[in-house]
């Protein structure tokens, strides 16, 4: 306790310490001013100050000077306590202050003295102080001298003024001292006499008084809200105690601030002009100046409450607000035409609808309809344009009859195109808002309550992008006292300012919508869509219901509100009104039983969407009903009548009957609530949900049933309400009140009805009784004053109350809107948390659904408005320099910051549309883009000239680059121009590159970064250099000087569009990531472009080039039949044509007669080149023909280049190996002369490696069809004689073989073909070009390596048949496999024949050989182990015996003599190989019989022309050789009989029928051939061998006896072969193994020695066996 007490004492000593010290300090301060103001009283002997020195009695101060005096004595004085009071501090000062005695020096300086005293925050100012200072400052100052020091003593009252209302302690001061102050200053700011310092002065203290109040009122809720006050550094407790105290609500403030606003303020209490000429029109300016001073207050309050004027403690400012500065800044907005007023009117407006736009929804719509959007239509109008509400974007002509804007002045034109500038600036600035959009479509778009405003914005201002000026007024000059207002309007340019307005207004709403919402701030509820759909249904039905009850109520509307209303049970809606109709229940709802009154209820809920005019018609309308009966007609009227009741007794629920009529308009009129109102105020409230008819009858109907309405609901009220006696009063009066408004605001009345005229016209009108004069006068007034307002002149009515009232009403219940979701979003500046809620984002959506088409419009209609203007004056930028020489500042002109701006646009728009998944905007924003791009996609040479004499241009394709790469996904329909622009890029080289390529081969990849262009004429040169004129007369220098400046200019753009370019890599990554129908769509246009290229005369080498981007995009999708199935016909075209080609190239009739200069023949300088390629041109070919080769070998082979690498990448995916046989197909289909050339070399390659790589390939293709495989290597060893082309053909099917690459089973037969065929060809080459020979081929990039040596490839192709027999005899297992499976044994045996007719047709004796020798190895093979005895009699029927008899038994087929006859018969026929052996490689049930059977001759050797004598001696050297070699070949064959006989005789004797058969025909063949050789060598006829060879050096006796020496030759061979069988036999026969019966081997013995007896040798075998047959 004694601590606490000690700490309790220590703050008070504290507290009064600082107090003293203040005290010390206000006491100097209060000193000072004292001795200044005493100083200033003696300087004036008027008040006697110097009295006192005289001595004498009469002399007496001024009793002013002498409180001054004691005042000082008491400051003085040392005191610690502050014994002085305020009042007895101020009271000097303010009495000199108010003193009519003191000169203009002495008041002035104790004003002064006042001012720095509160300035200074003394501590004996209070509450009572302030407001005592600011009460004398009211009075009128004395003490003036002049005008000028008049303005001083105002000048020192309104600094005074100001520091009173600044001090703190001002806060407890009644809000009417701070109304006064303004006032005082407001009245010495607009005085005439009032200087310019003066007036600034008054002016800056308006700001301040107001500003510092309404500072106050805002510090009080804040310390209210934090639960303790501030006295802003004054310990002062009454200052303290009254921040508490809400004596600051701020209405009367801003009530007298829109008093200034509206022109309509009332009094002026001081001042030197009267308070009447504010409404004097000669005082126009001056009423202008007032509202423009209240919009400067009303724009300094709004920036210090707004952000607590939607606080719950600002209520009553907020009301306010909402009455008395929107109605003020509606009133004067509409009032007024002064661009200077509706400059500050705007911003005003922004920022209350930026403050408090939730709470001001109607205001907030009449502020954009009513000042902005209504104006835009009327100036549309008044200019003659064709401003309409619909969504067409561009402005149409004008019809030929006089315009408005032909009659009108160019003054008052300048000022319409001024106003509609200043409201499309004020509209950006709304569009640019972040939640405007929004804000708009949630709150009026989907409301009941009003027609969409946002839409219709978005049209007028796509109206306003375009110049809607007519060009037909002349406007030469401009309007006097508008500084460059010609320049800046540009009237009758084709692009303005304004236009650029509108655009960036449009932008800005697109802006808004394309933002979205990071996904970790949105959760949005998933039935907020539905919800918005079904608002949007709802209110689509209302604007339609509007629209067909517009035009025509009756026929349309109604019927349509009558199908579409939701029907209720009876009641339902009893006590229901519009606005309290919850935002789930629909608007369009009718009570049971659906009558007219039913009906007139629903009309009176839907009439604010209604027209007013065509609603107050519809509702005068009698009806119609059928005539009531005759009453002549006798005893049949009572009938007729009770049947004509009976029929009107449901009238009421008849749609167009009198009483339908009737209970219609009771049901309207009876929903009003008439209770406590005045006649006029129902009338004015009736009025303003339907406009009165226009017909008297109509009139009068609605105002019966209006006045018994309004009678009924008024019956008990007061004579102030209810004046009336009779029930025809309110109707009489009602009805003249209609009559008296049309009378005095038509304008079409001379005489208006006077007040006199109106009371003498209702005398005795209530049931014979008179009104009170009271009440008519004040109806009178009241409707002189303030005109009726139907519903479309709402504009002008809201300086009534009635009118605002009921305009102004809220929308909704409060408890309706908290449960819309959709009706809490404003523009209020809110948190970034809450400005992404879940509702804006849901919102936001729907709201790009609705503008994009306006959108879209706008830009594209821009940039099609500014493309011949852009860069027209300056391509870059403009310059400006200031006057006196500042930096410069780049500015862009109105046509070129239009143009960009709607690039931007449309950018902006495809990225909210791929946001929001609306993918056809992207398309046709794309589409919009590329319609601005001036190139001809025709034709490709065109697009750089055309590209680089329009800089726009570059900028769209900018623009559609940067669109594809952040839209790709979504693009559909754009890719077929797309598809046309890529391709033009490509063929002119905007995507090639140098690469670095292995010096084997040239890759596609090559082709693909390839310049199509390279070696070509100069893309462009073909526009002029100049007109024919400077052709006559322009020199040479300056004509090649222009054509290197365009050249130059021309290479600039592409290195421009280049830097634009994706690369190529990018593009086809992009390509490949589009889904299957914009890849679709890419690709069949790509497809048809080359198409068109082969169509056009010079497009075809362009199309080769397509191809192979082509290939490289369709490579990428092999799981897309589609693509597969275009891909192929693509290449059967392309192929085809080409192809085709070759025909033309040899037409030597063309070419004839062009020589060389050198006069020699152009074919000699290229023979080298046409003989590889075997293509002749005539003797007379000029170079023009061989670079038309050569450009078609270019071409083709960049065809069979692209097809061969879809064909590997096809093979090595499962999902597209069935394209492989189609475009093997293809290129094995070329001409031969086009195959040899084009084909062959690429083919063979493209084979080796796919065969090579396919084992270490994911999915390799073994399941490809090998037979095409194999055709296609066969078609290119035999057609093709490049050394290169043969090797890789060996490769390829050694590796096949090698790998084993095929089914053993059923391929196998196909591998033995192509390898006879390859081998036997190879064999024929060997001959043709030897490998001393030239072995260069074009285009096969050829190393020492790829020249296969001497006779290696027939060596290869003989080892691989012997790797096929081999492995199919160990895999098969020969000698198991069943007797009805014929088909194991009868392809090892195919393969053996393979080998038997390589002996039979190889040209060169160590082929035949070789092939000999392996077809006995693969005979006698141990492997193989036993054969069956079926299976070896069938080789001895397919292989062995045919061979016998080919080799040995026919010399005129001898191999010796086969290939030179084919080489006659080749020269005969002049046929190819390919053209016979083509067609049998193909079927697989072929054998190697058939092919060799009918294999063509080999085209002719080139070398065939060597001379005969050189011929003849060559075979004369080795001639004799070449026979012995045969006659060793025949030995060796019939010693192979003999082996494999005996090979598998033992096998066989376990079937001794087939053995003994066997033996027989065995022993017989060479019975045959002995017998023959016998017969021969007897005759010594020229038959043999040797007379076959045709040798000369075998002539006569010497040429019979070679052939005897060889005949016995070969019978030696025969004599062992047979001696040896026997002896064999019998060893195998006869030993203890045999399996031979004794009858078996009796009957085997007798057939053997039956045969042996034809031999001339056979004694000795016959004495064998018989000594055999005898053990």
């Amino acid at each position: 306790m004694i601590g606490s007490s000690a700490t309790t004492v220590s703050c008070s000593n504290d507290v009064c310490s600082r107090a003293n010290e203040r005290w010390d300090e206000d006491r100097l301060a209060v000193a000072t001013h004292v001795q200044s103001l005493l100083v200033a009283i003696r300087s004036n002997e008027r008040f006697g100050a110097k009295a006192r020195f005289l001595g004498s009695s009469d002399v007496v101060e001024h009793v002013l000077l002498r409180r001054l005096r004691a005042l000082q004595r008491k400051i003085v004085t040392p005191c610690l306590v502050r014994p002085i009071t305020e009042e007895a501090i101020l009271l000097p000062f303010c009495d000199i202050w108010i003193s009519e005695e003191m000169s203009y020096t002495i008041i002035g300086t104790a004003m002064t003295s006042l001012s720095n005293l509160i300035d200074l925050r003394c501590t004996f100012i209070t509450v009572k102080g302030i407001q005592r200072v600011l009460e004398l400052a009211q009075r009128s100052v004395g003490g003036s001298e002049d005008d000028l020091t008049y303005e001083d003593l105002l000048l020192r009252k309104l600094k005074l003024c100001v520091s009173c209302v600044k001090h703190p302690c001002a806060r407890a001061l009644p809000e009417t001292f701070f109304v006064d102050v303004v006032r005082l200053a407001f009245v010495i700011a607009m005085h005439p006499d009032t200087s310019l310092l003066l007036r600034c002065i008054a002016k800056e203290a308006m700001k301040d008084t107001a500003t510092a109040m309404y500072g106050f009122i805002i510090e009080n809720i804040s310390s209210y809200n934090l639960g303790q006050g501030s006295t802003d550094g004054v310990e002062n407790f009454q200052a303290h105690e009254s921040c508490v105290d809400f004596q600051l609500t701020g209405v009367p403030m801003l009530r007298y601030v829109c008093s200034l606003i509206d022109g309509t303020v009332s009094e002026i209490k001081e001042g030197r002009f009267s308070p009447g000429m504010f409404g004097s029109a000669a005082d126009s300016s001056l009423v202008r100046k007032v509202q423009l001073e209240g919009l400067h207050l009303a724009q300094s309050i709004l920036f210090v409450v707004k952000d607590h004027l939607c606080m719950p403690e600002c209520g009553n400012l907020l009301y306010s607000v909402q009455h008395n500065l929107c109605r003020a800044l509606l009133v004067a907005g509409v009032g007024t035409e002064d661009i200077g007023l509706l400059s500050q009117i705007f911003p005003t407006v922004h920022t209350v609808v930026k403050v408090a736009s939730f709470h001001l929804l109607p205001q907030t719509y009449s502020f954009l309809k009513v000042l902005h959007l209504d104006p835009l239509v009327r100036i549309g109008s008044d200019l003659n344009t064709n401003s309409t509400s619909s969504r067409v974007g561009s402005v149409t002509t004008s019809s030929q009859r006089p315009s408005p804007a032909a009659q009108m002045s160019v003054s008052k034109m300048l000022d319409l195109c001024e106003k509609r500038e200043l409201i499309l600036e004020s509209l950006v600035g709304f569009c640019t808002d972040a939640n405007f959009a929004v804000f708009c479509y949630a709150q009026y778009d989907l409301s009941r309550r009003f027609l969409p405003l946002l839409e219709h914005m978005c049209s007028l201002l796509v109206e306003n992008c375009f110049n809607i000026t007519n060009s037909n007024v002349p406007l030469e000059g401009g309007k006097p006292g508008h500084n460059g207002l010609t320049n800046d309007v540009e009237v009758g340019t084709p692009l303005t300012r304004m236009d650029a307005l509108a655009l960036e207004a449009i932008k800005g709403l697109l802006w808004q919508v394309s933002q979205v919402a990071p996904p970790q701030r949105f959760h949005g509820d998933s039935n907020m869509a539905a919800m918005i759909n079904a608002r949007i249904t709802e209110k689509n039905m209302l604007v339609e219901l509007a629209s067909l009850f517009r035009t025509n109520a009756l026929k349309s509307g109604i019927p349509f509100l009558l199908e579409k209303a939701i029907r209720l049970p009876a009641g339902s809606l009893k006590g229901v009104e519009t606005g309290s109709i919850g935002c789930d229940v629909p608007m369009l709802i009718l009570e049971e039983p659906a009558g007219g009154r039913e009906v007139g209820a629903c009309l009176y809920r839907l009439s604010g969407l209604l027209d007013k005019r065509a609603l107050g018609d519809y509702l005068g309308e009698l009806g119609r009903e059928p005539p009531e009966p005759d009453p002549d007609e006798g005893e049949h009227y009572q009938a007729a009548l009770a049947a004509w009741m009976e029929d009107r007794k449901d009238d009421h629920l008849k749609l167009g009957t009198v009483r339908y009529h009737q209970e219609q308009l009771k049901g309207f009129l009876q929903s009003f609530d008439f209770r406590g109102k005045s006649l006029l105020s129902s009338i004015r409230e009736t009025a303003y949900h339907m406009c009165m008819p226009g017909e008297a009858q109509k009139i009068d109907r609605v105002m019966e049933v209006f006045s018994r309405t309004w009678l009924e609901a008024n019956r008990g009220e007061g004579k102030d309400i209810n004046p009336f006696q009779s029930e025809q009063g309110p109707f009489i009066l009602g009805f003249s009140l209609i009559m008296l408004n049309t009378d005095q605001h038509s304008g079409k009345m001379s005489k208006p009805m006077t007040q006199e005229d109106f009371r003498r016209m209702h005398r005795d009108s209530d049931g014979g009784g008179s009104l009170p004069e009271e009440y008519l006068r004040a109806v009178f007034e009241d409707v002189k004053a303030h005109p009726i307002i139907m519903a479309e002149m709402m504009d002008v009515g809201f300086s009534n109350d009635v009118t605002w009232r009921l305009e102004m009403r809220p929308s909704e219940a409060v408890e309706s809107r908290k449960s819309d979701p959709f009706t809490r979003v404003s523009m209020q500046a809110v948190s970034p948390n809450a400005l992404e809620s879940c509702e804006v984002e849901a919102l936001r959506p729907f709201i790009l659904r609705m503008i994009w088409s306006y959108c879209l419009t706008a830009f594209g209609n821009t940039l099609v408005g500014c493309t011949k203007s852009v860069f027209a004056t300056q391509k870059d930028s403009t310059q400006e320099t200031g006057a006196e020489g500042g930096d410069v500042i780049p500015q862009l002109a109105t046509p070129e910051y239009a143009y960009n701006c709607a690039l931007d646009g449309l950018c902006l728009l495809a990225k909210a549309a791929r946001d929001r998944g609306m993918a056809s905007v992207v398309d046709r924003v794309i589409l919009t883009i590329l319609s601005q791009l001036p190139l001809d996609l025709e034709n490709v040479g065109s697009t750089i000239p055309q590209l680089s004499t329009q800089p726009s241009a570059l900028l769209c394709l900018e623009k559609v680059f940067r669109v594809l790469d952040e839209c790709v996904h979504d693009v559909l329909d754009a890719w077929e121009k797309l598809g046309r622009l890529f391709s033009n890029f490509f063929l002119l080289g905007m995507f090639s590159r140098d690469v670095v390529d292995s010096p084997e081969t040239v890759t596609l990849r090559a082709e693909l970064y390839a310049n199509p262009c390279a070696g070509a004429e100069e893309i462009g040169d073909t526009q002029p250099d100049g007109g024919w004129l400077s052709t006559l007369w322009g020199s040479p220098n300056t004509q090649n000087r222009t054509k290197e400046l365009r050249l130059q200019r021309e290479q600039e753009t592409m290195e421009r569009v280049k830097a634009l370019l994706p690369t190529l890599e990018e593009l086809l990554n992009m390509i490949d990531g589009l889904d299957v129908d914009s890849h679709g769509r890419f690709f069949s246009v790509l497809c048809e472009e080359v198409r068109h290229k082969l169509r056009q005369k010079d497009g075809g080498r362009l199309s080769t080039h397509l191809l192979v981007l082509i290939t490289e995009i369709a490579v990428r999708r092999p799981a897309e039949q589609t693509i597969l199935d275009r891909y192929i016909k693509l290449c059967q075209q392309t192929a085809s044509h080409y192809f085709t080609a070759h025909e033309h190239l040899d037409d030597a009739d063309l070419y004839r007669n062009n020589i060389s200069e050198d006069g020699e023949s152009s074919s000699r300088l290229y023979a080298p080149t046409t003989e590889r390629f075997g293509v002749s041109f005539g003797a007379g070919a000029s170079p023009a023909s061989f670079d038309f080769f050569e450009e078609w070998l270019t071409s083709t082979t960049r065809v069979v280049k692209a097809v061969l690498r879809a064909l590997v990448c096809f093979a090595s995916n499962a999902e597209s190996r069935h394209v492989f046989s189609p475009l093997l197909d293809l290129l094995m289909a070329a001409p031969p002369n086009v195959f040899k050339v084009a084909v062959a070399a690429d083919l063979s390659l493209t084979l080796l490696e796919l065969t090579q790589e396919a084992p270490r390939l994911v999915n390799p293709p073994y399941n490809l069809s090998l037979n095409g495989v194999l055709s296609a290597l066969s078609l290119s060893f035999t057609t093709c004689p490049s050394p290169v082309v043969q090797k890789r053909v060996q490769s390829a099917l050694s590796f096949v073989v090698r790998e084993a690459l095929y089914d053993s089973l059923s391929e196998s037969d196909d591998i033995v073909n192509v390898l006879v065929t390859c081998a036997l060809q190879s064999s024929r080459m060997q001959e043709e070009y030897p490998a001393s020979a030239d072995t260069t081929w074009p285009r096969t990039n050829v190393k020492p390596s790829d020249v296969p040596e001497q006779g290696e490839l027939v060596e290869s192709f003989i080892g691989s048949l012997v790797t096929v027999c081999h492995r199919f005899a160990i895999n098969h297992a020969l000698r198991d496999a069943p007797a009805d499976n014929a088909k194991g044994p009868a392809v090892w045996i195919i393969a053996l024949k393979g080998l038997s007719n390589l002996v039979v047709m190889s040209r060169h004796s160590r082929d035949r050989n070789m092939a000999l020798l392996c077809l006995q190895r693969c005979l006698l093979d141990l492997e193989i182990g036993s054969l069956s005895a079926d299976t070896v009699v069938l080789v001895y029927e397919n292989v062995i015996f045919p061979l016998v008899e080919q080799t040995c038994a026919s010399p005129s087929d001898s191999p010796a003599t086969l290939g030179e006859r084919c080489d006659q018969n080749d020269g005969c026929q002049g046929g190819h190989a390919t053209d016979k052996v083509l067609p049998q490689i193909l079927p697989k049930q072929f054998s190697v019989t058939s092919i060799l059977s009918s294999l063509a001759p080999a085209p002719p050797s080139r070398r065939a022309a060597q001379s005969a004598a050189a011929a003849a001696a060559q075979r004369s050297q080795g001639g004799r050789d070449k026979h012995r070699e045969v006659v060793d070949l025949k030995c060796r064959v019939v010693s192979l009989l003999s082996k494999v006989f005996l090979h598998y005789a033992k096998l066989m004797g376990e079937n001794p029928v087939v053995l003994r058969d066997l033996w027989q025909r065995v022993l017989g063949t060479l019975c045959a051939l002995y017998t023959s050789l016998s017969e021969e060598s007897g005759t010594g006829l020229p038959g043999g061998e040797a007379a076959t060879l045709d040798v000369p050096a075998f002539n006569g006796p010497r040429r019979i006896g070679a052939m005897a020496e060889d005949n016995a030759v070969l019978r030696e061979a025969i004599q062992e072969a047979v001696k040896n069988m026997i002896y064999v036999l019998a060893s195998i026969l006869v030993g203890t193994g045999s399996t031979l019966e004794a009858v078996e081997a009796q009957q085997f013995w007798t057939s053997t020695k039956n045969l042996l007896r034809t031999f001339d040798f056979a004694e000795q075998l016959l004495v064998f066996i018989d000594n055999l047959e005898g053990t």
